[in-house]
């Protein structure tokens, strides 16, 4: 790789990373609100780092049963409500598999779309607006890297032993298929490394490869505090 620094250029795309770092982050909520929506959830509203709310008729009778008969349940004792708890239980765990999964999906589904555009295009040695655009768009799959990351530092550093976090999307997906806790934060993770490292070492040209990679540490670092320590709080509280 060489080393050429080009300021100019590293400065606009520390800007990129840092608008794309926001609009990643909504548009993974997005992504859950529309499953969410797609499911029958109502009163949903996504805010800076999160989609809050959600409900439906079953979800209430389900946790009205559920608060009634908390011991039991938690016992695995009979109550005379048994048969309709279970019945609500099955559609609504299915129901928010998919709600917790519309986030990863969209983020996915972004980053491929970004990454076949490249890969037709194969601009290797000049770059115009609209591959910079779809590089960006490609680079959603770094969320799968950070969050993958994310978990395992702070299981090392805490030492919990909870090595891919504890309420993560990704983590909640392995437990919902009944899979080991990281089969999916590792597969998602993987996939983000593989699809970023063609993205990075094959179609961004060498002469402006190491000024977009410390343009991308920087900018991703100060988008994701930027946003959810301080703009975006501010504005989508």
């Amino acid at each position: 790789m060489t080393f050429n620094f080009n300021t100019k250029l590293f400065f606009s795309l520390f800007l990129g990373f840092v608008l794309f770092t926001i609009i990643g982050t909504l548009t993974h909520e997005l992504g859950h609100f529309t499953a969410g929506k797609i499911v029958g959830f109502e009163g949903m509203r996504i805010n800076y780092g999160g989609t809050i709310g959600g409900t439906k008729p079953t979800l209430i009778e389900y946790f009205k049963i559920y608060n009634a008969n908390k011991q039991a349940i938690e016992q695995n004792e009979p109550f005379e409500e048994r048969e309709r708890f279970e019945m609500l239980k099955k559609p609504l765990e299915r129901d928010n598999f998919w709600f917790i999964f519309g986030g990863p999906i969209q983020t996915m589904t972004f980053g491929t779309f970004g990454f076949l555009i490249l890969y037709f295009r194969k601009k290797k040695e000049q770059f115009k607006f609209i591959d910079w655009f779809f590089t960006f768009l490609s680079l959603f799959w770094l969320r799968e890297i950070f969050n993958l990351l994310h978990g395992l530092l702070s299981g090392l550093v805490q030492n919990k032993g909870n090595y891919f976090g504890t309420h993560g999307d990704e983590l909640y997906l392995s437990k919902a298929l009944n899979l080991w806790e990281g089969t999916i934060p590792l597969l998602f993770g993987v996939l983000g490394l593989i699809i970023s490292s063609i993205v990075i070492f094959s179609f961004i040209p060498k002469k402006i490869r190491f000024t977009f990679i410390l343009a991308g540490l920087f900018g991703g670092i100060f988008g994701f505090w930027f946003w959810l320590s301080f703009l975006g709080p501010i504005l989508m509280p």
